[in-house]
């Protein structure tokens, strides 16, 4: 405060100088000023340097106690930073997640593109196989519907009825498949 008295002294004493020289350089009617008007010059100038100081003062104080928040807005900006690190990290190591997971499901598309087709494959077999099935019952039904109809004729008599070796041998390749069909 000692330091502030002095230099506030040394203020006055400079306007005080300023006000004196000023009023020498000035046209007379300026230095016709009577004491007491510069007395109370200076004293409103002294004034306004106390009200300066004041508000130095009060600046000062606001600036130290600014300046006692900053080392914890410090910290809170380095909690935030680490905070922003971590998150990123997890962003990170999600975004792997979900490739793997991609991959993994690229895969198993693939592989159910292909049980797809092998599922259409059995399918077409299935029904190929239901139509032979079919046709075989069919001819089984006739055969046995000719059977009944013209009763049983046996190997021998379809044998002995051919007229010449060709037809025996056709005949009998009729009597292998049709044993072999039944």
């Amino acid at each position: 405060m000692k330091n502030l008295n002095w230099k506030s002294r040394a203020l006055a004493l400079l306007l005080g100088i300023f006000v004196l020289a000023s009023s020498m350089l000035m046209p007379a009617s300026a230095a016709t000023k009577t004491k007491a008007e510069l007395e109370k010059e200076i004293a409103a100038a002294d004034q306004r340097i106390k009200d300066q100081e004041k508000k130095i003062a009060e600046l000062k104080s606001q600036k130290a106690g600014q300046e006692k928040l900053l080392p914890a807005l410090e910290q809170k900006v380095e909690d935030v930073e680490a905070k922003s690190k971590l998150v990123d990290d997890e962003i990170s190591r999600l975004d792997a997640s979900i490739a793997e997971i991609k991959a993994q499901v690229d895969v198993l598309n693939a592989d159910i593109s292909a049980c797809q087709i092998r599922i259409a494959e059995i399918d077409a077999q299935t029904a190929a196989k239901d139509q032979e099935i079919k046709t075989m019952q069919t001819q089984l039904m006739e055969s046995l519907r000719d059977q009944y109809m013209n009763g049983p004729v046996s190997n021998l008599q379809i044998l002995l009825s051919g007229d010449d070796i060709a037809e025996i041998m056709m005949a009998s390749e009729y009597i292998q498949r049709k044993s072999e069909h039944d």
